[in-house]
């Protein structure tokens, strides 16, 4: 029984020993997955080889070893269930550049004004649409415009006169 007891700690051994090379070599999307595969791996080696030097010599080192493990264990468990919870990061897509933003802020000021042409100060990308600051001399005007970043259309403005 101790020898199969040690044999499995041992292969969980191994198995840790192969997830810690795997998240050095592969630093990819899944290196939170694998790290915590790797984590109950080493609570199930420690388990089964506190276990075994236990039945070896039947000390207390074996019985902490296998508590720790327990602990561990479902330390483990309780931080992969809360971060498989959390929302995915939100990828950008983003379907118009700054350049298309900013053109289609140039039209609306064109079409909705006889005082000239609005002139771009500034475009940042923030969340999920573009800042466009602008402003135009000719009637001390001045604004910012948000533009959708997916199809382009304007969202909200903020215009002052001076």
């Amino acid at each position: 029984m101790r020898i199969a007891l040690k044999t499995i700690g041992v292969l969980f051994s191994l198995t840790a020993v192969a997830l810690a090379i795997q998240v050095l070599i592969n630093l990819g999307s899944e290196t939170q997955v694998r790290m915590s595969w790797m984590m109950l791996a080493l609570c199930g080696s420690l388990f089964f080889n506190g276990l075994a030097a236990y039945l070896k010599n039947k000390n207390r080192q074996g019985i902490y070893s296998v508590v720790i493990a327990l602990v561990l264990f479902i330390f483990v468990v309780i931080i992969a269930l809360l971060s498989g919870c959390q929302s995915p990061p939100k990828t950008k897509v983003v379907q118009i550049s700054a350049e298309q933003a900013k053109s289609v802020v140039q039209q609306h000021h064109k079409k909705n004004s006889n005082f000239g042409e609005a002139e771009i100060i500034s475009i940042k990308h923030i969340d999920n649409e573009y800042k466009v600051t602008w402003e135009r001399k000719s009637n001390c005007e001045s604004g910012t415009d948000y533009v959708n970043d997916k199809d382009g259309t304007i969202t909200r403005g903020e215009v002052s006169i001076c």
